[in-house]
């Protein structure tokens, strides 16, 4: 078989532009940009934006915007926000642009944020520290490229050019990915800032931290380094009541003056531009303590400060208009003159001298059968060929899948909406059925909200019921050796009836992601997911858990546990299939070598013994941002060699591979209606093929 695409063919984050082989305040002097103020005039040619030479990110970690950068009255000692860094206030806040607010669009907790802020684009990443003795960041890194590996591979910076430091042991998993070509041989350094007099341990006051920080930038000049600050988060959850305002007041003075020092410094006067964000905010609910926490979807946790400053900025702009954390990545790797194609952010244009919206992602990002998440003036939304089925007002819908069987069509997906009244800030799960008259909603299940990570798999038996896997955590996910919250659930559809099943799950794990489904007989499912061991905080293994649901009619579901992958450091997005009378299960494996493969396995015996594990793309090249998918008795799954490839294989065969002719793949569909991708076109934008 051949593809047949048309599509422009640009290199993704390569070194050289080379396609790697498969082998492997102020009151004053403020200007404003909202949705009903005037924007930049876009009419005419603008000025390429020119790249600085030093780019430096500091996260002040956890972060209020009440406690930073924000308005109103905080509730930790009942002062005016306008209280806190006065000193960024009035000596910074003039020479750059603020957005005010900035938004935090996925899990709120440090590690998902800073994911969030280093790779542009959604997708799961635990909140797992690191072994204090190795400082090793494992196999739970993110499965798209990150900035570091872009200015390392891009502009020739060395590790200590590009890297990540801080006082915190949840980041050092974020200096490289897991995107075949980048890896380890283009990750930069974690420096992980240690207490003098705890060895191991993080050091807990952050203007030592700072003044590291300020250490390591006069033996190595910085290209794009991000720096994090953690105590005001610290003391927020464990200090005493004064502690978490005394922290953020405590390094307003020392930040400014940080500022001052740099442009005393002849390598980088002039010519760096400095960013300051929160990787997530706090809970504001106007009760006592409640900035103790965060995590969930809440409007203090969503909101975070966010401000830059340098060459290219416009000076005194306040930017009112909602922009995230993925589009601060787009801005950040514009100003550093590094191509980041899977992100999805909005370069900030109203900041930025000259710019116009030009400079938004666009084209086709998923597929799913006859759905489409598809990027319009520089927001996602969900659409088939002929109709849009998100809300036209929502913020951002994606993650569609669908399900078909015979005349009977169901698509899901999730929605954000960043509305200016609500207290509440979540994702929102929306299903619809097709019908000759359209697309009719039928909601989903009994739930209001769902994590930012929400990506059932569904079927249609062929009585037209829609059954559908999907991990339950509204409120984000966690890695901690405490209970388990959150549980892995099936449910199901019914013309007249409505959803069942609700209440049923299996929740004896942590981290739970990609659930995977195949229907068997009319009363057994096959349910399969990533996971790590139950009270696990161990960021170096994951398993494939997989589980063998009996569902009678009028009875509760039982959950039995059939299998559990072995044999890699990583195993994750399944895919199962039932294939005359055997279950078989594909999966993403990833070991410590940086190599990534497609394993199967396979049981005829109801699930009582499965066969050796069978690697069916040993390359190390796999895309492990892609899931696998059975269809029709074959496995199809993509590949990254001289080109984006897309592989078939039947259990005991050969692979083969066809090239897109594109550098970059973000996603595969096979179905129906054939084999469908989304490819790289340059500038950013992606292209939708199909054989």
């Amino acid at each position: 078989m051949i593809l047949a695409l048309a599509l422009a063919c640009r290199p993704a984050l390569t070194p050289d532009s080379e396609v790697v082989p498969t082998e492997t305040g102020p009151e004053t002097g403020i200007v404003h940009h909202s949705d009903d103020e005037s924007k930049p005039d876009d009419s005419g040619p603008k000025p390429a934006l020119e790249p600085v030479g030093h780019v430096i990110v500091l996260v002040m970690d956890g972060a209020r915007m009440t406690e930073s950068f924000g308005s109103g009255v905080s509730n930790t000692d009942g002062t005016e926000a306008e209280s806190f860094m006065p000193f960024i206030r009035q000596r910074l806040w003039p020479k750059g642009a603020l957005i005010q607010p900035g938004y935090a669009p996925g899990i709120t907790l440090t590690g998902p944020g800073h994911c969030d802020l280093m790779i542009g684009t959604m997708t799961p990443y635990g909140n797992y520290g690191v072994d204090s003795e190795t400082n090793d960041g494992g196999l739970y890194r993110p499965e798209y490229p990150t900035l570091i590996e872009a200015a390392r591979a891009q502009l020739g910076a060395d590790e200590n050019q590009s890297m990540f430091g801080g006082n915190t042991s949840l980041l050092a998993g974020l200096t490289y990915s897991l995107y075949p070509g980048l890896g380890a041989e283009y990750g930069g350094v974690y420096e992980l800032i240690e207490n003098p007099d705890l060895p191991g341990q993080p050091e807990a006051e952050d203007i030592p931290v700072l003044e590291a920080f300020q250490a390591h930038l006069s033996e190595h000049e910085a290209k794009l380094i991000f720096w994090n600050l953690k105590n005001i988060d610290r003391t927020g959850h464990y200090g005493p009541p004064p502690s978490y305002p005394a922290a953020a007041r405590t390094i307003d003075e020392p930040i400014a003056d940080f500022w001052d020092w740099l442009q005393e410094q002849p390598e980088y006067a002039d010519d760096t531009v400095l960013v300051l964000v929160s990787d997530h905010g706090r809970h504001d609910f106007g009760t006592e303590e409640d900035w103790r926490n965060h995590g969930d979807a809440c409007r203090g946790c969503r909101e975070v400060p966010m401000f830059l400053m340098g060459p290219g900025v416009v000076e005194g702009a306040v930017v009112t208009e909602p922009y995230t954390l993925f589009d601060l990545n787009a801005t950040i790797a514009a100003l550093a003159g590094v191509d980041m194609p899977f992100s999805t952010g909005r370069v900030i244009v109203e900041a930025l001298e000259g710019q116009s919206a030009g400079e938004l992602p666009s084209g086709t990002l998923e597929v799913a059968g006859p759905l489409q998440t598809v990027l319009v003036d520089g927001k996602t939304t969900v659409r088939d060929a002929s109709e849009q089925l998100s809300d036209a007002d929502a913020f951002a819908a994606e993650a569609p899948f669908s399900a078909t069987s015979g005349e009977d069509t169901f698509a899901c997906w999730r929605e954000l909406a960043l509305s200016s009244e609500a207290d509440n800030l979540p994702w929102t799960p929306h299903c619809s059925r097709q019908t000759e008259s359209g697309w009719v909603g039928i909601e989903f299940a009994d739930k209001s909200l769902v994590s930012p990570w929400w990506n059932p798999q569904a079927e249609v038996d062929v009585d037209g019921r829609l059954w559908v896997a999907y991990v339950d955590l509204p409120t984000g996910v966690v890695a901690r050796t405490t209970e388990p919250t959150q549980q892995v659930r099936l449910v199901r559809w019914e013309d007249g009836r409505g959803w069942e099943g609700m209440d049923n799950g299996f929740g004896d794990f942590s981290l739970a992601t990609w659930p995977a489904l195949a229907l068997d007989t009319d009363q057994v499912t096959w349910v399969a997911y990533g996971t790590a061991d139950p009270f696990s905080t161990d960021r170096t293994s994951r398993h494939v858990r997989v589980q063998k649901v009996a569902w009678k009619p009028g009875e509760d579901a039982i959950w039995n546990t059939v299998h559990l992958t072995e044999g890699y450091g990583r195993m994750e997005r399944p895919a199962l299939a039932v294939i005359e009378g055997a279950v078989h299960l594909a999966f993403i494996a990833n070991d410590d070598d940086g190599t990534t493969t497609i394993g199967h396995q396979s049981s005829s015996d109801g699930g009582a013994s499965w066969s050796d594990v069978v690697e069916l793309d040993a390359s190390g090249g796999v895309l492990s941002h892609v899931r696998p998918i059975w269809y029709e008795g074959a496995v199809w799954w993509a590949h990254q060699g001289t080109e984006a490839e897309v592989c078939s294989a039947t259990p005991g065969s050969t692979a083969t591979c066809t090239g897109t002719g594109a550098a970059a793949l973000r996603a595969l569909s096979v179905g129906p209606d054939g084999v469908q991708v989304t490819t790289s076109a340059g500038d950013r934008s992606w292209e939708l093929g199909q054989l």
